[in-house]
C-alpha cells in the first residue's frame, strides 16, 4: 500500500484526477495548488484523518469523490464555496457530527451522497428547496432524527430518496409532490420510527415509482 505523495501538489495543470479503486493509506495530501482540478475522485481506498481543508481552493470541482474511505471528522464548511459540484460523494466513511451545511449555494448538484457514516442530528430543511438539479438523495445507514425535511417536495427532479436505516419519526406527509415529482421511482424510507398512515399521492400521483420500502 501506499500514500498520495505530497508532491502531486506540483502538478498545477491538472484538471482531473482519478485515483479510486486502489489501496491508498494515509492521509489526504495539500492539493491547494491543483486550481484546474474539476475532477477528484478519491473514493474506494484506504484513506484516513479528516476531508482536507486545501479542497476549499478547488473551486472549479464539479466531482468530489470520497467515497468508502475512512475519513473521520465532520464535513467541512468549506463545501458551500465548491459552487460548481454536481457529483458530492462523501458515503461510506466515518463521519460524525451534525450536518449543518446550508445547501443554497450548491444549486448544481445532481447526486448527494452521506450515507454509511455516523452523521447524528435532524436533517436540515432549509436550504434543500435550492437542490433543484437533485436526482439522487442518499443519507441512509446514519443517526439521524427528527422529520423527514419537507422541502423535498420542492425537488422536481428527485429519482432516488434513500433515508433508510435512521431514527427519523414523524409522518410521511408532506415530502412529496405528485405533480411536480415525475421522476421519482425508488423512496426507501425502512427502518426508522415513521409513524402515521401512508399518504395517498404515494400510489395515486407519482407515475415513476418503481419501488417503496
Amino acid at each position: 500500500t501506499h500514500s498520495i505523495p505530497p508532491s502531486i501538489n506540483h502538478l498545477v495543470l491538472l484538471a482531473d484526477l482519478g485515483l479510486s479503486f486502489n489501496m491508498l493509506t494515509g492521509t489526504i495530501p495539500d492539493l491547494s495548488r491543483l486550481t484546474r482540478l474539476s475532477f477528484l475522485d478519491l473514493g474506494f481506498n484506504m484513506l484516513n484523518g479528516t476531508v482536507s481543508s486545501s479542497i476549499a481552493s478547488l473551486k472549479l470541482l464539479t466531482l468530489l469523490g470520497l467515497s468508502f474511505n475512512m475519513l473521520t471528522g465532520t464535513i467541512p464548511l468549506f463545501m458551500n464555496d465548491l459552487t460548481g459540484l454536481i457529483y458530492y460523494y462523501f458515503d461510506s466513511n466515518m463521519l460524525t457530527g451534525t450536518v449543518t451545511q446550508s445547501f443554497e449555494s450548491l444549486s448544481h448538484i445532481r447526486y448527494l451522497y452521506l450515507s454509511d457514516n455516523t452523521f447524528t442530528g435532524s436533517f436540515p430543511s432549509s436550504g434543500l428547496q435550492y437542490l433543484t438539479n437533485l436526482t439522487d438523495f442518499e443519507v441512509n445507514g446514519n443517526l439521524f432524527i427528527g422529520t423527514l425535511p419537507n422541502t423535498m417536495a420542492l425537488l422536481p427532479l428527485l429519482q432516488i430518496i434513500f433515508f433508510q436505516d435512521n431514527l427519523f419519526t414523524g409522518p410521511i406527509t408532506k415530502i412529496f409532490n405528485g405533480s411536480t415529482q415525475l421522476y421519482l421511482s425508488n423512496i426507501q424510507l425502512s427502518n426508522n420510527q415513521l409513524t402515521g398512515n401512508l399518504p395517498e399521492q404515494l400510489f395515486r400521483h407519482l407515475p415513476s415509482l418503481e419501488a417503496f420500502s
